[in-house]
């Protein structure tokens, strides 16, 4: 019999990376706030009002439908205010707990890996500031564990595209990152050259999720991450200068330079010389950095269950050059004859 799964977060990166997996084995709902989403069926709703802003009966019938929930909806940008953070990624988990303990249904929680560093993302030294994306995914968590409703929690960390051809459902922050990177048009990325650098593709990502959910599991931790199999970021930002045009206006590449050395140094040498829009891209470097520029990988969950086969270093390099690839690749531009 089809599993019917109710999708959060549908038209966003992680949801949309997700959806041709997901419909191939289940019958998807998705909970969409306005704009619909093509190939499933679609219910219009808020997430962070009571019953999803749906009146009682439409809610009941929703809920006698559906046997999983995959919460993935979130704001995801660093720089958002806490109060849209905390509305959307921690009230709007709260009623989806709440909407999986009145349908009787198993709850699958897309988090983040970058929860394991919480203690950086709180904005504590080196003038770093805070990280509330980060804090509102550990606020979210423990909403969860608060309801006391069972529930599997997916920890990926950063979203790159499909391994085997590097297109990404969304762009993301990251993403424009390694573009400037690519383009030579970003001269200071502020971490240290060893910091791990964790990645996941999309399409990982999705067979991951899809074999949690079909091996019938109702509780549990998993850290969908490189690991131990991670990159540093000098690895990164050399494979970006690989793929560099001939014509880049800096022809050095980014530098990397400790955020320490950014606060105590740069931002007081530079800083009444840096515009208004070059010190906020610098801000939100930081922000970036903040849960990156660190010494020790994050944990993994690839090879301690049988449906999450390990992953070698071999498979993270070869999925991260393909995303690097396809942001260096020229553009066509169709022009109307």
């Amino acid at each position: 019999m089809t599993e019917t799964v109710l999708l959060t977060g549908a038209s966003g990166a992680v949801g949309q990376g997700l959806l041709p997996d997901l419909r191939r084995r289940h019958h998807v709902i998705a909970l969409t706030h306005s704009m619909p989403v093509a190939g499933v069926e679609n219910i219009v709703g808020e997430l962070a009002e009571d019953r999803f802003g749906l009146d009682a009966g439409a809610y009941r019938a929703l809920a006698r439908r559906v046997d999983t929930v995959l919460h993935c909806a979130a704001v995801t940008r660093f720089d958002a205010d806490p109060q849209t953070l905390h509305r959307v990624n921690v009230a709007g988990t709260r009623r989806v707990a709440q909407f999986a303990a009145d349908a009787g249904s198993r709850l699958f929680f897309m988090s983040s890996a970058f929860t394991a560093r919480a203690h950086l993302a709180g904005g504590k030294g080196h003038g770093a500031p805070a990280n509330q994306y980060v804090l509102s995914k550990v606020a979210a968590e423990e909403a969860l564990a608060e309801s006391g409703v069972p529930v599997v929690v997916l920890r990926p960390s950063i979203l790159i595209g499909d391994s085997r051809t590097g297109r990404m459902s969304q762009t993301q922050g990251i993403h424009v990152l390694m573009s400037s990177a690519v383009k030579r048009r970003i001269a200071m990325i502020p971490a240290h050259d060893e910091a791990p650098i964790d990645f996941i593709a999309q399409d990982v990502l999705a067979r991951a999720t899809v074999a949690l959910m079909d091996s019938g599991r109702t509780t549990g931790e998993f850290w969908l991450t490189a690991g131990e199999e991670c990159m540093s970021l000098r690895q990164v930002t050399d494979l970006c200068l690989k793929y560099s045009a001939g014509s880049a206006v800096n022809r050095v590449g980014p530098r990397l330079i400790p955020q320490q050395t950014v606060e105590r140094l740069i931002r007081p040498a530079f800083a009444d010389s840096l515009s208004a829009r070059e010190l906020r891209g610098l801000d939100r470097l930081q922000l970036l950095m903040s849960v990156l520029d660190v010494d020790t990988p994050l944990p993994s969950s690839f090879g301690s269950t049988p449906e999450l086969p390990a992953l070698g270093a071999a498979h993270f390099l070869a999925a991260l050059e393909t995303t690097v690839a396809h942001l260096a690749a020229p553009r066509r531009r169709s022009a109307a004859r």
